[in-house]
């Protein structure tokens, strides 16, 4: 590499990126091999196309005047790639052996590997991307051909090929949108079949903010949204000014965001997608199907031990938040995803995992509280509680039969209650509680009635305390003078206590088995650090577990010191 103006550094060498040339020689002699030879070698080196700045041309230059399209006057397109790199390597290895029988094996390996990374930004909005790798077998003479009439780069082992783009179109100002597409596929030779198997999965995706403050008039909603301060001639002559720019109909749109001004501004996301598996193609299927365009390859197959396969998903996602009287926040979310079997050798299923609710309850210090702000605050600030609560529901169906065969609900308290007791800075204590329980039902895959049932019911608590202090000290040597240091100490103990109960129960919900079982456990542990080389600690563990039949009892202690030269 070299700076400056020389065309051929500028053009040609300073884009050459990751040049490596290696090679290897051994010679080897043992009893049961008397000759042993190896050879390889590689060469390895990428080009960069890039350009810093390159033109864009201005198509919506004519939108300035026109009120709703006047910001996309300023979009320029792109025509260059914004990356453009392109890499391959050459490893070739030779092996050749003789042992006491005078037999000779040999063998010769030549690989060709090249990457393709290419990715354009057309707008600032919009923007794909594509990449390409390849490995290739040159063992073989007869699949090379360096003619521009016939090219042959060998036998191709591997092909992978990755593209996707995005698009953040701007269009509403309280609605964002950002789309995006993906695809994948891969192919790896079968030397059994001399055929391929290809492997093909797509989706696409849609995520944004729905802010309904500004939607209302307002400015945008969320925690950082600053009410306007009070007070002031300054402010007072702001706030009369913008009373004046706000258009008749403000006064039912003050009324909206008055009612829905404790709302966070809800996000959402839904998404699809799609995996295709076809063993046992004789040619690649064209570019659509490669980027996902179609779902049929349209090619020559030969028969495999493995079938086809395809399958398909589906997922929604919308999350919120609203605040109580400026400290009692809650986070709710609403999560649905759905799988089916499309192509499959066997029963075809379909599931659906619906979680709702999902909540999140976190209590801080109030802004709003009449009369008791003042004291609920401290509790607050000593104790800071919170919970937590979701539910969520997972269905099987045989697609083919039209039945339900597989049924889990699953519902947590987690935690039911939490608090961080602070006596003061050094000193904490924390504990929780949480229970959560499942339940599962079976049907008959042949007749889709019921066939057995079961719940699981979990109780666990926990608690942890805390306590570290420093004791900043030293010792007075002859001649040494004294030596300082300090010394730091962290003490904390941990309980847990856990239980849990497993019922069985038959088509008609008759009990037919149970087990219980429960867990006591105290875990105290100590470290010292009497300076940045010494440092030790003291370990002990108290566990007991009981259960119908039997009964654990653990006792441990570890005590522990480093010391560093």
């Amino acid at each position: 590499k070299h700076k400056g103006k020389n065309i051929l550094f500028s053009v040609l060498l300073n884009r050459i990126t990751g040049t490596r040339i290696n090679y290897r020689r051994s010679l080897q002699t043992s009893v049961n091999t008397p000759y042993s030879f190896g050879e390889s070698y590689g060469v390895k080196s990428g080009f960069n196309f890039n350009i810093r700045e390159f033109p864009g041309i201005p198509l919506f230059f004519w939108t300035k005047s026109i009120p709703i399209l006047k910001k996309s006057a300023e979009s320029k397109l792109r025509l260059y790639p914004d990356r453009w790199t392109i890499s391959g390597s050459y490893d070739r290895n030779l092996n050749l052996s003789e042992d006491l029988n005078g037999t000779i094996r040999s063998s010769l390996k030549k690989t060709l590997d090249g990457t393709l990374d290419i990715n354009f930004k057309w707008f600032k909005n919009l923007s794909a991307g594509l990449r390409v790798t390849t490995r290739r077998d040159l063992s073989d003479t007869a699949n090379v051909n360096l003619s521009f009439s016939n090219p042959k780069l060998g036998l191709e082992l591997n092909y992978s090929q990755s593209f996707s783009a995005s698009y953040k179109p701007k269009i509403l100002p309280f609605l964002t949108h950002d789309l995006s597409y993906k695809a994948g596929y891969t192919e790896n030779w079968d030397r059994q079949t001399e055929s391929r198997r290809s492997s093909m999965n797509s989706s696409w995706a849609v995520k944004g903010t729905f802010d309904h403050i500004r939607l209302f008039g307002g400015k945008s909603s969320g925690p950082s949204r600053q009410a306007p301060r009070r007070g002031g001639r300054r402010t007072g002559q702001k706030t009369a000014s913008a009373k004046k720019d706000k258009p008749f109909y403000d006064p039912p749109l003050a009324v909206l965001r008055f009612l829905t001004g404790w709302i966070e501004s809800p996000k959402y996301s839904y998404s699809r997608g799609y995996k295709n598996l076809t063993p046992g193609i004789i040619e690649r299927p064209a570019f659509e199907y490669t980027l996902g365009l179609t779902r049929t390859t349209d090619v020559l197959r030969v028969e495999q031990s493995i079938n086809p396969s395809a399958s398909e998903t589906e997922s929604y996602d919308l999350t919120s938040s609203f605040t109580l009287l400026g400290g009692i926040k809650t986070g709710i979310k609403f999560r649905r995803s759905i799988g089916r079997d499309l192509v499959k050798q066997g029963t075809r299923t379909e599931s659906r995992s619906t979680s709702w609710p999902d909540l999140k309850i976190t209590i801080k210090r109030f802004k709003k509280l009449p009369f008791i702000k003042s004291p609920v605050n401290k509790f607050i600030d000593i104790f800071s509680p919170r919970t937590g609560y979701s539910r969520s529901t997972r269905e099987t169906f045989d697609i083919d039969k039209g039945f339900l065969t597989q049924k889990s609900v699953s519902t947590s308290i987690n935690p039911l209650l939490s608090i961080t007791f602070k006596l003061f800075k050094k000193l904490s204590l924390s504990s929780s509680y949480a229970i959560t329980k499942d339940e599962k039902e079976s049907y008959n895959s042949l007749s889709g009635l019921p066939l057995s049932s079961s719940s699981n019911l979990r109780k666990t608590f926990g608690a942890t305390t805390k306590y570290s202090f420093a004791m900043p000290g030293g010792f007075k040597l002859p001649l040494f003078g004294r030596i300082k240091f300090k010394s730091t100490m962290s003490i904390s103990v941990d309980v847990k206590r856990s239980s849990s109960l497993s019922e069985n129960f038959d088509a008609l919900g008759v009990l037919t088995s149970s087990s219980e079982k429960s867990e006591f456990a105290v875990t105290p542990d100590i470290a010292y650090q009497f300076s940045k080389q010494i440092r030790g600690g003291l370990r002990m563990r108290w566990t007991d577990t009981k259960s119908r039949n039997r009964n654990n009892h653990l006792r441990e202690v570890q005590i522990w010191i480093e010391i560093r030269f």
